[in-house]
């Protein structure tokens, strides 16, 4: 009873977060297909900042409770604002995940 409980309980969790999990892989896919690509620039940026942070948003995910650094803003949203991060495509994923949230 227990266990069937939990397992309805999770599936809610990831009803609930179903849209920031889709836009999450996304990120993660397109930032994958950067570092492959032998004109990025600055991989250490993707690698450090961008896929951490993701990796932790599926984690917060899984577990059914997002926590960001800073309450107000993912660290990737600095980057995009700033320009750090030039690929629109990227910078556009991870502004409709920042409104998400």
């Amino acid at each position: 009873m227990q266990k069937q409980f939990m397992r309805e309980e999770n599936m809610k969790i990831k009803e609930e977060y179903k849209s920031i999990f889709d836009l999450v892989n996304q990120i993660i896919s397109h930032t994958n297909e950067l570092l492959h690509d032998s004109s990025c620039q600055d991989k250490t940026l993707l690698e450090d900042i961008v896929l951490t942070e993701m990796n932790d948003l599926l984690l917060g995910i899984e577990n059914g409770q997002i926590y960001l650094a800073d309450s107000r803003c993912l660290g990737s949203t600095y980057y995009v604002t700033d320009g750090a991060i030039q690929d629109k495509k990227l910078a556009s994923l991870i502004s409709m995940l920042q409104k998400e949230l």
